[in-house]
Parts: structure tokens; C-alpha cells; sequence
């Protein structure tokens, strides 16, 4: 049985789901229903509303534009269902459909780079390099169901045999007799003493593409081979010995240490290619290696089609990069014979869990923290937010490629919840892999946001005021479905403390803050002004001023104007506001409190109001509880009062989420 270690949860990923989904008769119904993939069968990709799709496609369009080119794989209109669930008959049947369907689109756009095109036989999709105007007319093709970036991967690897558990699967007499492994890397040496007579099959799939500085490293330059000698490993680049010492791992033997499985064999699949520019190679030296898409499908349909030659055991892809999908991973990372977590690795797009993440413990508690990320998982909602960021969010040309929009909006908003500044929050993400699990990052990829990546998004976060726009648009979303009734609003305002100190460079306090009296004391800073939905104690305004604007100047600013009736504390009464006052048309009952006269007993029955409408306004209390208790908001963080607004838009659009979470989440 053929099983593929680690998966994901984009479209790049199901291309390796169709191809190793066909070696799992066992886990499918014995009768398929064949179906398209990608978008809906009534729309080209670019009629498609998906806004992930749109996005990717103004991406790649953008690529193809400051480079000339830009290799994508192409989804084809043909039927589809694993083969594994097919007979003999159907699945041939299903491979014309594909190949019919492969030339349609070929034929519909001619391309100008024929030898850049790479066509799969048992998935709907075929790898080819184009330009913008070619790209376009794939996009309007009707026979085109999907289009996404050929991306390049490097290697990673994973620590080894002592730490996954290796010696105990060999005291257990599990040492991969009868099986053999594919590894899919950068070839494998096998006249290495250590992988002698290892070695049963090879094949290499390399691409030479200028756009991408990539250059073939395949026996003579050629795009494919399976001829003997073919998987060698790489010459003349950095990590060429990567995927020797991937096999090694897996079943090398030695008379002092050995792999993992020192009885099983290796298919030696050479998929990567050379890279020839350091900008392509990022922190890594120049020449390095790198894996198109392309050549990793080809590199597993060769596996597939050795499933009956071979008792393949796992396919190892040591390639970093991407976001791991857990239930997926789940379903796929277990070996008959050899420990799961031996040959776990990483696939473009894909990722395993560190080691030492909650799926490689026994039984592990659930945390606070980690009950609360699950739970924010499900509330926020993340298509709205990164729809509203994503025009201002930079697009890759020509330098490196920024981290993904999703990734950067995760970190943000754990910034927020725990309270981290933005080097903190580096150090955090090295620190916890809970959360890099939640940013969709691994310890392993080459390079993690540090704290001016981190900076830079926050402040283009300010930039736009998207932080306030967040606001709103989460405001009006609740409201949609149902949860803000916008019939009462209760007002109320916070104080938030700043530094009083004039140690600082300036040997001045911030200009933009100030000093008031609550009580007997005086506090130096300023204040949050809030409106809340009487009904759900929801925030559907926020207003922040300097610390000595009293509460009632900013009454009006609170409301929405849709209100029945207003209540707030004493510091809102006027002689027009107030329970006795005679009402204007149109005006809302002013709930506030009554007054005593200086010296004088309020009456019993206002006194006894008084009370009533306590209770009734107590529900403003709720968000600043979770803002400075639950998120730890108890002083301004920034200079000024425009960057800390931003922040607090933020903290009460997250409040409002965290507040209502029961009614948002799955039943």
C-alpha cells in the first residue's frame, strides 16, 4: 500500500491527494462517483467569485507580467475520481478523458513554450510556462477548471531515528523487511557503502525554466528519465547530498548505527533542479536546489505506476513550505510496518506537526490557550478580514516572496489576544509551536516572520485604518445575523493608564494624553468611550479622546441614532437628559441616573430607579472586562492617540467575536 506522509489544504495539495488517493481501495466505496475539480462547472476561473481564487489569479498575472512568464499547473474540465475506487476498464477510460481534455485546452491556447509542458496521465491538471496574455486565455477557457502557481520548494528534514522512536520499532522486530520506500529528493547515491544494493528503481523529472532561474539536473539536461542511473543525486548545487542523506535515514546500514528501516529498499526519484540565482535561492547560497510542482506530480505518478512492481511501503518528501491540514495528515501518515512518525515529512504547501506537537503525545491536556485559539479559529471571520487587507497587502515580484496575508492577520491577532509586542512575538513563534501550529507556520521552513515583518503589517494595518474597518464590517455582520438589535445602546468610557514618567528621550510626557480626577485620584492617559447594544452587550461603537474629555461630551457620538433608549451612569445626566426631562419627538428615554442635590437624600422611589437602571447598564461592563482582563489591554501600548485607537478597533472587534463566540461557533 502506498501512503503519503503529510497533506494540505489547498488546491496545490489535492494534486497529490488524486494521485495517492488511487492506492487506497480499501478506504472508498467500491462504486465512484466521478466529479470536476475546481471551480463550478458553469463558470471559467475568471468568472469565479471565489475571492482566494481572484486573489491568486491577480497574483499570478502580476508575475507573469514582471517576469515574462509564470509556470502554473492547470486543472482540465475532465471527470475524475480516484483510481483506486475505479476497475481496470475505468480507469483507462478515465485517463483518455484526461488526455482529451489535456489537448483541448492545448489546442484552444497554442502556447509559444511547447517543451515547457508537462501533462499528468491519472490527474485532470497539466504543468506549463505562459505568459500574461496566455494566462488570461487559459482563465476565460471554459474547459479550465483551476489555475495555480507551479511554485518551487526546497528541502527540509526532520531529526532522526532515536528521537521518532527507530530503535523501539526495531526491538519489536519491525525493521521494513519487504518493503520499499519512494524517496522524492535531490537523488540518492547509491554507491554510498552506507545504501549499498539499496536502490531498486530510479527516475528524475527536472525543469529548465529562465523566468524561475531553475535549470534541469537531469542526465544530460533532459526534462525526464527513468533509465538506469537517472536518480542519482545532484552535482554543483547546495543540498544536493539532500536527498542521500533522506535515504540514508530511511534504510541505510552500517556496522555502528543504521536507519530507520535498514531492511527496506529505495525508488530513487531525482525531482529537483538547479537554481542559479541568489535572489531565487533567498538565504541559501547560490547555485541551490529547488522542486517545481510539476516535476513532484510526475515524480509520483512514477511511484503509482510501480504500485504493482514494488510493496510500497511510504513516499518521503522532505520538501518545506506551506500549510498543514491535520485531518488530512491523520488519515494518511501511518505505516504498516514502520513507525508513522519516522517518515513523516514535509511536502510543498504542506506540513508536518513539530515532535513535539500535540499529535505526537499521549493523551495531551487541552490548554487554556489552547481551547481559546480553537474557539477564535471558528469565530473570526477570516475571508471577510483578509478580503477588506488584501488590496493593500504587497503582491511578490521580482524580490522575496512576502509570507502569506493569512499568516500575517493570525500573528497580529495573537499579538492582541496575549498581549506580545512585536519582538516578543518573534520569540514566541520559535518558542511555541501551538502557536505556529495557529499561524500555519513550522520551526522547519527556512525563514519565519521576524519582529520588522511583524512591524511592517501592523503598520500597514494603520496606514489604511483597516483596524476600524474591521470593526464595522464585524459589526454590520453580527447585525446581519441578528445578534445586534440596535434598539438600546448603554454608553460608558474606560480609562487607559500611560506612562506618566518623563524619562525618555523627549523628557516629556505623551502630548496627546492627559491627567483627570476619578474619585480622589488622578490618573494620566486616555479614555476608551464605547456604545453597547442594550439587548446582546455587544460594542457597536467606539470612540477614543485624551483622558480629560468628560464622558457626556461624547454621548452623541456613541449612538447609531436607531435607539429607543440610551442608559449610562451619572457623568451623562444633563437637565435635558434625564428621566424627568420632557422628551423631543423622536428622542430616545434618557435612562440615566438621578442626582441628589448637594446635601440632600435622593427620594426613596429615585433612589430605588437608580438602582434598577444599575443593573440594566451593567451589561457595558462585559467588554472592558474582556479587552483589559481577557486580552490584558491595561495601557496604551504606542505614543499618540491615533496608533492606540487603531489597536483598540481591533481588541473590542475581537471582544465583540470572543463575546458572542457560543452563538458563532458549529452547533
Amino acid at each position: 500500500m502506498l501512503r503519503l506522509l503529510g497533506t494540505g489544504n489547498n488546491l496545490a495539495a489535492s494534486y497529490l491527494l488524486l494521485l495517492l488517493l488511487a492506492c487506497f481501495p480499501s478506504a472508498w466505496a467500491a462504486d465512484a462517483e466521478r466529479g470536476f475539480l475546481g471551480v463550478a462547472d458553469a463558470v471559467s476561473v475568471s468568472a469565479s467569485g471565489d475571492p482566494a481564487v481572484v486573489e491568486s489569479l491577480q497574483y499570478l498575472q502580476t508575475t507573469a507580467q514582471n517576469r515574462g512568464t509564470v509556470r502554473v499547473i492547470v486543472g482540465v474540465r475532465a471527470a475524475f475520481a480516484p483510481e483506486g475506487k475505479l476497475s481496470p476498464a475505468q480507469a483507462q477510460l478515465q485517463k483518455k478523458e484526461i488526455a482529451d481534455a489535456q489537448s483541448a485546452v492545448l489546442a484552444a491556447t497554442p502556447l509559444q513554450r511547447k517543451g515547457s509542458i508537462k501533462r499528468f496521465k491519472t490527474i485532470p491538471f497539466l504543468a506549463v510556462e505562459v505568459d500574461s496574455d496566455e494566462l488570461a486565455q487559459l482563465a476565460h477557457d471554459y474547459d479550465v477548471t483551476s489555475i495555480e502557481e507551479d511554485r518551487l520548494a526546497f528541502p527540509t528534514l526532520a531529526d532522526s531515528v532515536p528521537l521518532i522512536g527507530g530503535t523501539e520499532a526495531w526491538n519489536a522486530g519491525y525493521t521494513g523487511q519487504g518493503q520499499t520506500v519512494a524517496v522524492l529528493d535531490t537523488g540518492v547515491d547509491k554507491n554510498h557503502p552506507f545504501l549499498a544494493g539499496k536502490v531498486v528503481s530510479e527516475a528524475c523529472y527536472s525543469t529548465t525554466s529562465a523566468p524561475q532561474a531553475v535549470v534541469s539536473v537531469c542526465p544530460g539536461g533532459v526534462a525526464a528519465s527513468t533509465a538506469v542511473g537517472s536518480g542519482v543525486n545532484c552535482t554543483g548545487a547546495t543540498n544536493c547530498d539532500h536527498g542521500t542523506h533522506v535515504a540514508g535515514i530511511v534504510a541505510g546500514r552500517g556496522s555502528s548505527f543504521s536507519g530507520v528501516a535498514p531492511d527496506a529498499r529505495i525508488i530513487a526519484v531525482q525531482v529537483f533542479s538547479k537554481v542559479t540565482t541568489q535572489d531565487a535561492c533567498g538565504e541559501k547560497p547560490a547555485p541551490c536546489t529547488t522542486a517545481t510542482w510539476g516535476d513532484i506530480l510526475q515524480g509520483l505518478e512514477r511511484v503509482f505506476a510501480l504500485r504493482s512492481s514494488y510493496n510500497i511501503a511510504a513516499v518521503n518528501m522532505s520538501l518545506g513550505g506551506g500549510q498543514y491540514l491535520k485531518e488530512t495528515l491523520n488519515k494518511f501518515c501511518c505505516c504498516d510496518k514502520i513507525s508513522a512518525a519516522t517518515l513523516i515529512e514535509r511536502t510543498p504547501q504542506m506540513k508536518q506537526l513539530g515532535l513535539s506537537a500535540p499529535l505526537f503525545v499521549k493523551k495531551p491536556k487541552q490548554t487554556r490557550r489552547q481551547q481559546f485559539l480553537q474557539e477564535m479559529e471558528q469565530v473570526v471571520p477570516w475571508a471577510l478580514w483578509t478580503r477588506r487587507i488584501a488590496p493593500h497587502y504587497p503582491m511578490a515580484g521580482r524580490g522575496r516572496r512576502p509570507f502569506a496575508l493569512a499568516t500575517m492577520l493570525r500573528i497580529h491577532l495573537m499579538q492582541q489576544w496575549f498581549g506580545y509586542s512585536d519582538p516578543a512575538m518573534e520569540e514566541a513563534l520559535h518558542d511555541m509551536p501551538l502557536l505556529r501550529e495557529f499561524a500555519g507556520l513550522d520551526a522547519g521552513e527556512e525563514a519565519m516572520p521576524d519582529e520588522t515583518t511583524i512591524l511592517k503589517f501592523r503598520r500597514l494595518l494603520e496606514r489604511h485604518q483597516l483596524a476600524q474597518t474591521l470593526f464595522d464590517e464585524t459589526a454590520a455582520l453580527l447585525a446581519d445575523k441578528g445578534l445586534l438589535l440596535r434598539q438600546g445602546t448603554i454608553v460608558d468610557a474606560t480609562l487607559i493608564a500611560a506612562p506618566p514618567s518623563t524619562k525618555n528621550r523627549d523628557r516629556k510626557r505623551d502630548g496627546e494624553m492627559s491627567s483627570t480626577k476619578k474619585g480622589n485620584n488622578y490618573h494620566f492617559g486616555m479614555k476608551a468611550h464605547i456604545g453597547v447594544d442594550a439587548a446582546s452587550g455587544l460594542v457597536h461603537t467606539v470612540e477614543i479622546t485624551t483622558a480629560k474629555v468628560a464622558d457626556g461630551v461624547m454621548t452623541d457620538a456613541l449612538l447609531h441614532g436607531d435607539e429607543q433608549v440610551v442608559l449610562g451612569d451619572r457623568a451623562y445626566t444633563r437637565k435635558d437628559r434625564n428621566l424627568a426631562a420632557e422628551r423631543q419627538e423622536g428622542e430616545p428615554v434618557w435612562a440615566f441616573p438621578f442626582k441628589r442635590r448637594k446635601g440632600e437624600e435622593l427620594p426613596a422611589e429615585q433612589a430605588l430607579c437608580n438602582r434598577m437602571l444599575a443593573s440594566l447598564r451593567s451589561a457595558v461592563e462585559h467588554p472592558f472586562r474582556i479587552v483589559k482582563r481577557q486580552f490584558g489591554y491595561t495601557k496604551v501600548r504606542y505614543r499618540g492617540l491615533f496608533k492606540n485607537a487603531q489597536q483598540l478597533y481591533l481588541l473590542f472587534a475581537l471582544g465583540n467575536l470572543y463575546h458572542i463566540r457560543q452563538a458563532l461557533m458549529p452547533a
